[in-house]
């Protein structure tokens, strides 16, 4: 039997790394990728709203019921994923990032994967705001999170991704 040096260096396969180096995207790009994305949900879920009754009220200041509130917003998500799945799933984007030319990587470069970093992402991202009575300071403070130096907001953390640019 031959014996081993314990004090051999280890032996192991070396790869090569496959890690790009992406520049992080500037706030303004991840800010009018949002926006394009509000909009494109907004042309379905406001009519959506009109016709089922959310908006009926307002003018008296009665605010919908939180059940409403709750269902539509789970609507509003589903109906996100059901856009972006495609483009989330193959090159980590959405409309508005294809736009602005920006994608979600983990923080080690390598692409996003659709289960462990986009679902993780954007669940804490639309439903951190419906917490009752500190949702929308939770809310406020993972945005808030994008003016350090990574550029990266809490839902970045929560799921280790980046948005970098093109």
């Amino acid at each position: 039997m031959e014996e081993k040096n314990i004090y051999a260096a280890p032996e192991a396969e070396v790869l090569d790394e496959v890690n790009i180096n992406y520049n992080l995207a500037s706030r303004w790009q991840r800010f009018l990728g949002s926006f394009i994305d509000g909009l494109v949900i907004g042309l379905i879920t406001i009519p959506l709203m009109y016709f089922t009754g959310g908006f009926d009220g307002i003018t008296e200041g009665h605010q919908p019921s939180l059940v409403y509130t709750l269902v539509m917003s789970l609507v509003g998500f589903v109906i996100f994923l059901g856009i972006n799945y495609k483009f989330l799933k193959n090159d980590a984007q959405t409309i508005g990032k294809k736009a602005m030319k920006t994608k979600i990587v983990t923080n080690d470069g390598e692409q996003a994967s659709f289960g462990r970093h986009i679902i993780k992402r954007y669940t804490l991202y639309n439903f951190l705001g419906m917490i009752p009575v500190i949702g929308q300071v939770l809310s406020l403070v993972n945005l808030v999170f994008i003016f350090g130096s990574a550029k990266r907001c809490g839902h970045d953390y929560f799921a280790d991704t980046k948005v970098v640019a093109l």
